[in-house]
């Protein structure tokens, strides 16, 4: 049978929200889908949910994964499981409006990759100050880059200008607030497992910036954002990671990746200069945090070891003398 959807969930001891996500499946008012989840060794009650949905619905599909994948890994495996058209992941966490699909769908023609919803937030009444702050006002999203306006359709072009000025910023939003043609990932590969955080910013650039996308005006999806999501154990536990190798290794792409060729065939000159001088300034940066710890030390010479273009930015930061200097230059490249 010939599938228009599936519903990719990827879990990870997610048993606190998991009832209210697969619920707001079933409200769903477009029934032609399939539901595919992909476990990755839980410990909690999350196998059990999900095998409770499983006696009353044909459309679920589980599979248990025999070792651990990690976040990207089984979100991968999410979608070589997947048998249908177009992709929606919905996160463990999150949920849908009962009209997300069908409307998501009335977007769709031969000529669509990527449908990019509105993002809405559901903040933890604990998290601190400084993260709702970022997620109620400094979080950067395709409204506040002024592309959207009165457009359904933005360009690849457009794209590709917006991520030469918003340097590894998140502002397409969470896998959540997308889908995708299934068959896309073979011109433009799966998620990419080297990131820890910025993983599905660098899948969706891959898509937008090739491809363009379609923007719906409406919060269809709901991310939920508290102190035990994935997000936020990332960023305990991989801070150094997160905050100095993700952006150089999401540069490294835009630079000198394949897939991105497009993308710098179409900004100015000005802006491939920008784009080169920060990566320049955030591996300087980077090697000089490596310094805090083993760990750190031990993570970015690998990654330098892999990318000799890494190696040989660190080394021609040495100019670069008082860490108040390195502030400043991101401040100038980032205007």
């Amino acid at each position: 049978m010939f599938l228009k959807i599936s519903i990719c969930i990827p879990t990870y001891n997610g048993a606190i929200y998991l009832k209210e996500c697969l619920d707001s499946i079933y409200q769903q008012t477009f029934t032609d889908f399939e539901i595919i989840i992909c476990d990755d060794c839980s410990t909690d009650t999350t196998v059990e949910i999900i095998e409770s949905y499983l006696k009353r619905d044909y459309r679920i599909q589980l599979y248990k994964n025999e070792v651990n994948l990690g976040l990207v890994g089984n979100w991968n495996q999410c979608i070589k499981k997947a048998n249908g058209e177009w992709i929606k992941f919905l996160f463990q966490d999150d949920y849908m409006e009962p009209n997300c699909i069908s409307k998501l769908m009335s977007y769709t023609n031969q000529d669509t990759e990527l449908i990019i919803t509105k993002r809405s937030y559901i903040l933890s009444d604990n998290l601190d100050l400084s993260n709702k702050a970022f997620y109620e006002k400094n979080a950067r999203t395709l409204e506040n880059t002024n592309v959207v306006r009165d457009r359904n359709v933005i360009s690849s072009n457009t794209i590709c200008k917006v991520t030469a000025k918003n340097i590894a910023l998140n502002f397409l939003g969470e896998p959540s607030f997308i889908m995708f043609r299934k068959d896309v990932v073979d011109k433009i590969g799966y998620f990419n497992n080297e990131l820890s955080q910025i993983c599905d910013l660098d899948f969706t650039l891959r898509i937008a910036t090739n491809y363009g996308l379609v923007y719906v005006p409406e919060k269809l999806s709901h991310f939920r954002v508290h102190e035990n999501s994935a997000t936020f154990r990332n960023t305990s536990s991989k801070s150094y990671i997160i905050n100095n190798i993700d952006p150089i290794l999401m540069v490294y792409q835009l630079i000198y990746a394949d897939c991105f060729l497009y993308f710098r065939n179409n900004i100015s000159f000005f802006d491939k200069v920008r784009l080169k001088t920060y990566f320049k300034v955030r591996v300087y940066e980077a090697f000089i945090k490596s310094k805090e710890s083993t760990t750190n030390k031990n993570t970015f010479e690998t990654v330098a070891k892999k990318y000799p273009e890494i190696s040989s930015a660190s080394k021609a930061g040495f100019f670069i003398k008082f860490s108040s200097q390195l502030v400043l230059l991101k401040r100038k490249i980032l205007k």
